[in-house]
Order: C-alpha cells, then sequence, then structure tokens
C-alpha cells in the first residue's frame, strides 16, 4: 500500500458558487533531516486529483468521465484541469516550516483515522479555495469528508483567456515532419514570406524545403556543405536559401526555380527577417553585432549562448544564456537592437536552457530545457513575454534543439531529436477555448 502524502479535510461546499473549501495535511515527513514535501501551491491538476479520487464511483467527476490511464497520466491531468478546476487560492497557511519544537514532536508517517490525524494542530496545513468550472464536479462532497491521499502537486496549463489565440497547442502539432534517418539536425529557416520551411542535416548533407501551406515537400537536394556547424539562412526577400559551413563553403538554392544558383554570403549566425540586423554567438562568449557592439559577453568565462532569435520588426534580440554563470542560472536576455543595449533580463527556472524563440510581435516566448539535473527529456514551456507564470509546457522528446516562430505567427516549428531520428513538430499557435465533448459535464441533476 503506498504511503499517503497528504491527508484532505473538506470544510465546506457551495454549489451556487461552483466552490469547496478543503484543508491539505502534510502526513509524511523525513524527521531525521527536518524534510517534507512542499504544499500545494495553485497547481490545479492536484485538486483534479482530489476531486477524482473523492468521486470516483458513481459521480461525474469519475470514471465515466476521467479514466484511471488518464489521471495517473500528468501530462494529460496538465492540459485538462483547466476544463475542471477553474481556480485555487489559498487562504492560510500554519507550521510551514515547523518550529524545533514542532521537530521534536512529528513522526515520520501520519494515518487517517475516522476523517481525523493525530497531531493535527502541529502538523504543516494550509486551506484552500478551490472553484470548480461546473457544480457537478464537486456534487459529491459534505463538509466533514476527509481522506488520506497519495496525490502530489503537479503542475497544470495555466491560460488566462487573452492568451489562448496567441499560445501554441504543444500536445497536437498539425504535422510532424520526418525529412532525415539521422538525428543531428539544428537548423531550420522559415521564409521571409512563410511559405516555405527550410532543414538542413550537416551529416547527411541534404537540404529538404518544405511548402508550410500543405506541409508537403517541395525539394530535396545533396548539398556540399556537411560542416556540423553549418548555417542555413534565407537571402532577405528572395526565395533563396543558403548553407554556409565553418570553413566559409557555401551553397545557395533557389527553391522557386528548383535550382542551385549564385547569392551574396548571408553573414552571422542569425538576421532579423529584414536583414538590417546580423549577429554571431556559439563559438566565443556573448553576442556580437556585425558591424555594430558585442554584447552580453566582453569576455565573460562561461557565458554560453547557443540560441537567440529577433521578433518579427527586428526591434528586439532575445538571447538565452544556457547555463548558470557566476552564481546566476539561465536566463533569456532582451536586446534593444538599435543600441545593444539589454533592456530586460527574464530568468528561466532549469538545470540548461538550449532554445529559445519569441512570436513575431514579441509577446510569446517559447523556450527549450532541461528542467532538473538527470531529466532525460527537455521541456518546451511558452509563457507571456513580462509575466513569469508559464502558460503550458510539456514534454515531446529527449532534445529540442531549435524553435522558431512562423513570421506570420500562426505556427511554432520544434525540432526534436531522439530514438536516432530527427522529426520536426509543426504546432498550432492556439489553444482550445472549450473543452472536447467527453469532458463536458452530464446535464445537471434536480435539487432535493
Amino acid at each position: 500500500m503506498s504511503t499517503d502524502l497528504f491527508g484532505v479535510r473538506v470544510l465546506g461546499v457551495d454549489p451556487d458558487r461552483r466552490e469547496v473549501r478543503f484543508r491539505v495535511f502534510v502526513v509524511h515527513y523525513d524527521t531525521g533531516v527536518r524534510s517534507h514535501i512542499d504544499l500545494p501551491g495553485r497547481e490545479r491538476a492536484f485538486f483534479l486529483g482530489l476531486l477524482w479520487e473523492s468521486g470516483r464511483w458513481g459521480h461525474p467527476i469519475g470514471e465515466a468521465t476521467i479514466g484511471v490511464d488518464q489521471i495517473l497520466d500528468d501530462d494529460w491531468c496538465g492540459a485538462n484541469a483547466r476544463w475542471f478546476v477553474a481556480d485555487v487560492e489559498r487562504t492560510a497557511v500554519r507550521n510551514d516550516p515547523p518550529d524545533a519544537e514542532g521537530w521534536e514532536s512529528l513522526h515520520d508517517f501520519y494515518y487517517e483515522r475516522d476523517g481525523r490525524w493525530a497531531d493535527e494542530e502541529r502538523l504543516v496545513q494550509a486551506d484552500y479555495t478551490v472553484r470548480v468550472t461546473h457544480e457537478r464536479w464537486i456534487e459529491h462532497l459534505r463538509e466533514g469528508d476527509a481522506w488520506g491521499t497519495t496525490k502530489y502537486p503537479r503542475w497544470a496549463d495555466d491560460p488566462r483567456p487573452e492568451d489562448l489565440p496567441h499560445v501554441p497547442d504543444l500536445r497536437a502539432p498539425i504535422a510532424v515532419l520526418d525529412p532525415f534517418r539521422s538525428d543531428d539536425v539544428w537548423e531550420t529557416a522559415f521564409s521571409d514570406d512563410g511559405r516555405h520551411l527550410a532543414v538542413h542535416s550537416p551529416s547527411e548533407g541534404e537540404l529538404v524545403v518544405y511548402e508550410t501551406a500543405t506541409w508537403s515537400e517541395h525539394v530535396r537536394e545533396r548539398v556540399a556543405v556537411k560542416f556540423f556547424e553549418a548555417r542555413l539562412m534565407w537571402a532577405p526577400g528572395r526565395p533563396v536559401v543558403t548553407v554556409t559551413g565553418g570553413d566559409g563553403a557555401r551553397t545557395a538554392y533557389d527553391v522557386e526555380a528548383r535550382a542551385f544558383t549564385e547569392a551574396p554570403g548571408e553573414g552571422g549566425h542569425a538576421r532579423s527577417r529584414s536583414g538590417r540586423h546580423r549577429v554571431e554567438f556559439g563559438d566565443r562568449p556573448g553576442v556580437r553585432f556585425l558591424g555594430g557592439p558585442t554584447v552580453l559577453g566582453s569576455g565573460e568565462e562561461g557565458f554560453t549562448v547557443e540560441s537567440v532569435s529577433f521578433t518579427g520588426d527586428g526591434s528586439r534580440l532575445f538571447v538565452a544564456r544556457t547555463l548558470a554563470d557566476g552564481g546566476s542560472g539561465p536566463a533569456v536576455y532582451v536586446v534593444d537592437t538599435a543600441t545593444g543595449a539589454v533592456v530586460d533580463e527574464l530568468p528561466e527556472p532549469c538545470d540548461q536552457l538550449w532554445a529559445v524563440a519569441v512570436s513575431p510581435a514579441g509577446a510569446y516566448l517559447a523556450t527549450s530545457v532541461f528542467a532538473r539535473e538527470g531529466d532525460e527529456e527537455q521541456e518546451v514551456r511558452v509563457r507571456r513575454v513580462g509575466r513569469p507564470e508559464i502558460i503550458t509546457r510539456h514534454r515531446p522528446g529527449p532534445y529540442v534543439p531549435r524553435l522558431e516562430w512562423s513570421p506570420d505567427g500562426r505556427a511554432l516549428a520544434a525540432v526534436v531529436n531522439g530514438d536516432g531520428r530527427t522529426r520536426v513538430r509543426v504546432l498550432p499557435v492556439g489553444l482550445p477555448a472549450e473543452p472536447p465533448e467527453a469532458l463536458r459535464p452530464p446535464p445537471a441533476s434536480p435539487r432535493t
């Protein structure tokens, strides 16, 4: 039998307000080192778990709506908790952390007995008001109900209504492109008009271009450049994509004429849509504007940059500091391209930050990270620029080395490496505003 992590008591139920009040006790401690699991915050998925396990049999919130496999799937709960739990407010906290006298009196485990726990007044605990989306999700609860639970705090999508049209759906790609047999693709590039997406494999020496209207393969060509530091870039305002190797060798291809062509060298590792601003990064610390200043690294040891992203108008450059430096964690810097000045720093709590992509209008930021040391899959996150709260997150695979927003802002391309292959997941922008039919409440039962 699993050991309970929390004890739960219902303090009150208000169907008219669609609210239930909970008291949550920590009932699992490690008194030897004086530690305990953190109390839940606003994690809607945790409270969805409480509603489900208390109403599992014979109630709308139970298995008639949510299956066992779904409630045990953290990613499913993360995506769907918002259809059930509208909001969570923590209204009171007690004994967190316990004082020295409190630790002396605590035991490692507490079990529910007739709706109570020993030493309740000493346990770490908090009160919550949970508002649900429909009264039927709480119709089974009564004041005084109590039980022990192995549910643990789990993060869930948390979009505001105004975010929904602008945030990529990370779990429902409109296309999954499978261009190469290898898993070393690091470079993708949308054409400036958004009609094509180019993908390059340095080990296979191939360039593939897709038509974004249908996400079908438009052309596949061998290219002479095979260096792993090869750069993929479109000529500004032209349907010409160039691949430049670390030795300076360059290939240019006209995707409309379907022929190799001549084109001026495309300087830098990344450019703004107009081509006015170009930057180099990765081979030395910091980021350097071609013909302009060096920013974010005039030689700071350990300042690693592997990814940058321009806004659509080129006025801002977002720079990912991938590793901790001098006691600071990974972060995204916002640079004014007109002056080279850093105008904002956006902390990215994680172990390693890999890729960054800003929406064309500069309002939303997508990143790929290793959330914790030892993680085997990377997490893609999306947040509103200027707000620390993550709106949505998902782990699509072992490595996500590249993210890029389409010029029209309607899709996010995510390169996912792993299992010996590379795939490009094309993610539509726009989260659903209504739950799927299967997760909607049944008709209300008449009140007695």
